[in-house]
């Protein structure tokens, strides 16, 4: 171990690390999650000829380069001569999907090893062996509606935005909370044949969704801090993170309180953790039209600045006296229609 960095009593957090990968998204998700792990890195590259001096510079020795093979201006024989110049340990990544876990559990795995340079990862021959780049974000005509954790209101906006997109194309409502599953005792016999209602098999534990070409709403249930999810090993916060990712829509719904916005605060706080941010949506729900309501309000609009972002008004409330229920009705369904021009591609 170099003097460079500490060892905990694993032998592994806090090791001297560097990075060379060619995606600037996933590096700069690698690297937010080796520094909630704790993982001392002492270098983020741009290109191969940055890489070089570095470790010439600064005379660093027996530290870890996770790299991948499409880095800028590099090549599996730099790679090698590099390592063998300064006596780096090697961790390629270039086919592990981008999830906290599976990152973290391959990257430890690879620095248990004896510090030998597989000849599968990296080729010294005339002709080195170059692993084509993975598509690592695969967006599916997924709609995932999320928030936080209470009773924000993301079981309703699931189901309202369904029965809109109904109107026009055929829908799989999916239910994947995992923590209180609600939606089938929420709806008719008799919806809709454009409409399918899916509920999640538990039993089956999965990490991630099976492809669909056909446009699927889900309602993914309370999510935690973002810190816990990706780094929880459990199937379920697998399955949470991984949706997000690859959902071409991404509604992250919070009440319109002060508790809803400091939990938006805290999930900004952390979202560099996600490595596909372009999908979120944020929505602020039963916003009244109060004094203190506006101001609430205008706090979330200043939060979520440079996300895309709506609103739903307290009038939806169906358990109000006051208002017929047609109207009460009409009224919900013009706002959910305007939240539904929202989603990515619609």
């Amino acid at each position: 171990m170099s003097n460079n960095g500490t060892s905990n009593k694993n032998g592994l957090e806090n090791r001297v690390v560097a990075t060379a990968i060619g995606d600037a998204d996933l590096e700069d998700y690698l690297s937010q999650l080796m520094f909630s792990q704790g993982w001392n890195i002492v270098h983020r590259s741009l290109d191969s000829e940055s890489l070089q001096r570095f470790y010439a510079e600064t005379g660093i020795s027996k530290s870890t380069l996770i790299y991948t093979t499409d880095f800028p201006t590099a090549s599996p024989r730099f790679f090698a001569e590099l390592a063998n110049r300064h006596d780096l340990t090697l961790v390629n990544i270039d086919s592990i999907p981008t999830n906290a876990h599976a990152l973290m559990s391959h990257i430890r795995q690879q620095l248990r090893v004896p510090l030998i340079h597989s000849g599968e990862a990296i080729s010294t021959e005339s002709e080195p062996l170059v692993t084509p780049p993975i598509n690592r974000i695969s967006p599916q005509r997924n709609i995932v509606v999320t928030g936080t954790t209470g009773a924000p209101g993301r079981t309703t906006i699931s189901l309202a935005l369904a029965r809109h997109f109904a109107e026009s194309t055929s829908v799989e409502l999916l239910d994947a909370d995992t923590n209180s599953p609600c939606l089938r005792e929420l709806i008719p016999i008799n919806e809709s044949s454009n409409f399918q209602l899916s509920t999640l098999d538990s039993t089956l534990q999965p990490r991630e969704l099976v492809a669909s070409d056909q446009l699927r709403i889900i309602d993914l249930g309370a999510l935690g801090r973002m810190s816990t999810e990706v780094t929880d090993r459990r199937w379920q916060a697998n399955l949470r993170t991984n949706v997000m990712e690859k959902s071409a829509t991404a509604f992250y719904v919070a009440p319109a309180s002060e508790m809803g916005l400091k939990r938006i605060s805290d999930f900004l706080a952390e979202i560099s953790l996600l490595i596909n941010k372009s999908n979120l949506v944020f929505l602020l729900n039963k916003a009244g039209s109060g004094k203190a309501d506006k101001a609430i309000t205008t706090r979330f609009e200043t939060l979520v600045h440079g996300y895309a972002w709506g609103k739903i008004t307290l009038d939806y409330a169906l358990h109000s006296p006051s208002l017929p229920f047609s109207l009460r009705e009409n009224r919900f369904t013009k706002e959910v229609a305007k939240i539904a021009t929202l989603v990515k591609g619609s």
